[in-house]
Protein backbone atom coordinates (compact mmCIF):
# COMPACT_ATOMS: atom_id res chain seq x y z
CA UNK A 1 0.00 0.00 0.00
CA UNK A 2 2.64 2.30 0.51
CA UNK A 3 4.84 1.56 -2.30
CA UNK A 4 1.19 2.63 -4.51
CA UNK A 5 0.61 5.74 -2.69
CA UNK A 6 4.34 6.51 -2.88
CA UNK A 7 4.27 5.82 -6.73
CA UNK A 8 0.86 8.26 -6.95
CA UNK A 9 2.62 11.07 -5.04
CA UNK A 10 5.61 11.11 -7.25
CA UNK A 11 3.55 10.74 -10.92
CA UNK A 12 1.53 13.05 -9.68
CA UNK A 13 4.30 15.39 -8.46
CA UNK A 14 5.73 15.11 -12.10
CA UNK A 15 3.05 15.65 -13.80
CA UNK A 16 2.79 19.09 -12.08
CA UNK A 17 5.92 19.80 -12.79
CA UNK A 18 6.09 18.85 -16.43
CA UNK A 19 2.86 20.59 -16.68
CA UNK A 20 4.26 24.11 -14.61
CA UNK A 21 7.18 24.43 -16.88
CA UNK A 22 5.00 24.40 -20.32
CA UNK A 23 2.61 26.73 -18.71
CA UNK A 24 3.44 29.56 -21.20
CA UNK A 25 4.60 27.53 -24.58
CA UNK A 26 1.80 26.66 -27.07
CA UNK A 27 1.71 23.00 -27.51
CA UNK A 28 4.26 22.26 -25.08
CA UNK A 29 6.76 23.72 -27.58
CA UNK A 30 8.69 26.28 -26.92
CA UNK A 31 7.15 28.81 -28.76
CA UNK A 32 9.19 32.69 -29.52
CA UNK A 33 8.30 35.69 -27.10
CA UNK A 34 6.59 36.92 -30.41
CA UNK A 35 4.28 34.19 -31.36
CA UNK A 36 0.44 34.17 -29.90
CA UNK A 37 -3.25 32.59 -30.22
CA UNK A 38 -5.70 34.49 -30.88
CA UNK A 39 -9.56 34.37 -31.56
CA UNK A 40 -11.60 36.45 -34.30
CA UNK A 41 -14.23 38.18 -31.96
CA UNK A 42 -16.17 40.49 -34.06
CA UNK A 43 -15.93 41.35 -38.28
CA UNK A 44 -17.52 44.55 -38.39
CA UNK A 45 -18.75 46.26 -41.90
CA UNK A 46 -15.81 47.01 -44.48
CA UNK A 47 -13.02 44.47 -42.39
CA UNK A 48 -13.63 46.42 -39.47
CA UNK A 49 -12.22 43.19 -37.25
CA UNK A 50 -11.68 43.11 -33.09
CA UNK A 51 -9.00 40.12 -32.36
CA UNK A 52 -9.25 38.60 -28.79
CA UNK A 53 -5.86 37.84 -27.12
CA UNK A 54 -6.04 34.09 -26.19
CA UNK A 55 -2.68 32.90 -25.31
CA UNK A 56 1.15 35.02 -25.17
CA UNK A 57 1.84 38.32 -23.33
CA UNK A 58 1.61 41.21 -25.92
CA UNK A 59 2.24 44.80 -25.25
CA UNK A 60 -0.38 46.78 -23.26
CA UNK A 61 0.55 49.57 -25.84
CA UNK A 62 -1.38 46.96 -28.52
CA UNK A 63 -3.75 45.51 -26.33
CA UNK A 64 -7.25 47.03 -24.40
CA UNK A 65 -7.46 45.22 -21.34
CA UNK A 66 -11.20 45.54 -21.55
CA UNK A 67 -13.41 47.67 -24.51
CA UNK A 68 -17.26 48.20 -24.25
CA UNK A 69 -18.65 47.56 -28.13
CA UNK A 70 -20.88 51.05 -28.30
CA UNK A 71 -22.73 49.02 -31.05
CA UNK A 72 -23.86 46.38 -28.70
CA UNK A 73 -22.93 47.06 -25.08
CA UNK A 74 -20.78 43.77 -24.69
CA UNK A 75 -17.29 44.31 -22.63
CA UNK A 76 -14.67 42.37 -24.12
CA UNK A 77 -11.66 41.73 -22.81
CA UNK A 78 -7.85 41.18 -24.32
CA UNK A 79 -8.71 42.92 -27.73
CA UNK A 80 -7.04 44.51 -30.15
CA UNK A 81 -8.32 45.96 -33.95
CA UNK A 82 -6.85 44.50 -36.72
CA UNK A 83 -4.60 47.50 -38.16
CA UNK A 84 -3.78 45.05 -41.71
CA UNK A 85 -6.89 43.94 -42.84
CA UNK A 86 -5.50 43.74 -46.23
CA UNK A 87 -3.49 40.48 -45.82
CA UNK A 88 -5.73 38.94 -43.05
CA UNK A 89 -7.27 35.91 -44.28
CA UNK A 90 -10.71 35.74 -45.95
CA UNK A 91 -11.67 32.32 -44.64
CA UNK A 92 -11.18 32.98 -40.73
CA UNK A 93 -14.89 34.11 -39.57
CA UNK A 94 -16.06 34.84 -36.10
CA UNK A 95 -14.92 32.91 -33.68
CA UNK A 96 -12.35 31.33 -35.52
CA UNK A 97 -9.38 30.28 -33.30
CA UNK A 98 -5.29 31.41 -35.34
CA UNK A 99 -1.86 31.52 -34.27
CA UNK A 100 -0.20 35.12 -34.93
CA UNK A 101 2.91 37.11 -34.52
CA UNK A 102 3.29 41.25 -34.34
CA UNK A 103 4.50 42.21 -37.88
CA UNK A 104 5.77 46.32 -38.46
CA UNK A 105 3.02 48.48 -39.76
CA UNK A 106 3.20 48.08 -43.11
CA UNK A 107 1.27 50.75 -45.58
CA UNK A 108 -1.14 48.42 -47.18
CA UNK A 109 -3.50 49.41 -50.03
CA UNK A 110 -6.70 47.07 -51.45
CA UNK A 111 -10.29 48.21 -52.32
CA UNK A 112 -12.10 48.29 -49.14
CA UNK A 113 -15.25 50.57 -48.34
CA UNK A 114 -14.72 53.28 -45.99
CA UNK A 115 -18.03 52.46 -43.47
CA UNK A 116 -17.50 52.45 -39.94
CA UNK A 117 -17.82 49.69 -37.19
CA UNK A 118 -16.67 50.53 -33.88
CA UNK A 119 -13.05 48.64 -33.16
CA UNK A 120 -10.88 48.63 -29.90
CA UNK A 121 -8.69 52.04 -29.84
CA UNK A 122 -5.72 49.87 -29.44
CA UNK A 123 -4.49 48.14 -32.64
CA UNK A 124 -1.73 45.86 -34.52
CA UNK A 125 -0.30 44.35 -37.30
CA UNK A 126 -0.06 41.00 -37.64
CA UNK A 127 1.13 38.05 -39.42
CA UNK A 128 -1.50 34.85 -39.83
CA UNK A 129 0.47 31.82 -39.07
CA UNK A 130 -0.29 28.37 -40.65
CA UNK A 131 -0.04 26.39 -37.48
CA UNK A 132 0.68 26.25 -33.78
CA UNK A 133 3.46 28.62 -32.24
CA UNK A 134 6.95 26.88 -33.15
CA UNK A 135 10.32 28.05 -34.20
CA UNK A 136 10.05 27.15 -37.69
CA UNK A 137 6.95 28.56 -38.65
CA UNK A 138 8.27 32.24 -37.90
CA UNK A 139 9.55 34.62 -40.04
Amino acid sequence: MKKRLLAFILVSTLFTILTACNKNNTNGINAPANCFKGRVEIIGLCKNITIKLLEGNMSSDLLNSSWVNPSTGLIHQNVFRLDNICSFPATLKEGDEFYFQIKNSDTESCANCKALYPTPPKGASIQVLSGPCRANNIN
